[in-house]
């Protein structure tokens, strides 16, 4: 009866702050999209990563919670993953987030960015440009192939990755939709 008080979306802010100190609530509380900012900002610091998965993916936590989490569990892919895809982060926090991922030389740094190519071309979060030509610069070919392929980076910048000395940085330019129009327009004004 309590899960399901603490998943309800209309249950009064009272309860959702007492069901989150319950053991067996924590989680669904955290997963609430009604849960008030102060329950969120608790359930944050959890010691049960399950619990602080479920605040970092939650729309209604509040910013400063989020970039208190992104410092907190710098080391905690999936934390970062969750956080990374939460859209009430903003594109100045993101862009920081995935600039100090880039500095980072393991594994998990590899399927954060991914998760981060995935949601730039589909179109659940903007960067500054100036981040996105950061990241086209990095010493990490597989970032660079990435960026190759994303549809806002500036053309200029496309044109200097064609001369990558990695070939598959350069093949992944093939796919990109800028790069195509380009190709289109360009040969559609040959063509005349």
């Amino acid at each position: 009866v309590r899960q399901r008080v603490a998943e309800n979306k209309h249950a009064p802010v009272t309860v959702l702050e007492s069901l989150a100190s319950d053991d067996a609530c924590r989680r669904t509380a955290a997963e609430n999209i009604s849960s008030p900012p102060c329950v969120l900002e608790y359930l944050s610091t959890d010691e049960d990563q399950e619990v602080r998965v479920s605040v970092a993916y939650n729309r209604s936590t509040p910013v400063h919670v989020l970039e208190a989490m992104l410092d907190a569990n710098e080391d905690n892919a999936r934390i970062l993953i969750c956080l990374l895809r939460n859209p009430s982060l903003s594109s100045d926090i993101l862009s920081k987030a995935i600039l100090r991922e880039l500095r980072r030389p393991d594994e998990d740094e590899r399927r954060i960015l991914i998760n981060f190519f995935e949601m730039t071309r589909g179109g659940v979060c903007e960067l500054p440009v100036a981040t996105l030509v950061a990241l086209s610069k990095s010493s990490h070919v597989f970032v660079r192939m990435q960026m190759a392929k994303h549809p806002l980076l500036p053309i200029a910048r496309l044109v200097v990755m064609s001369r990558d000395s990695d070939d598959a940085v350069v093949e992944n330019l093939a796919s990109n939709p800028t790069v195509q129009m380009a190709v289109d327009k360009l040969s559609c004004h040959l063509e005349r």
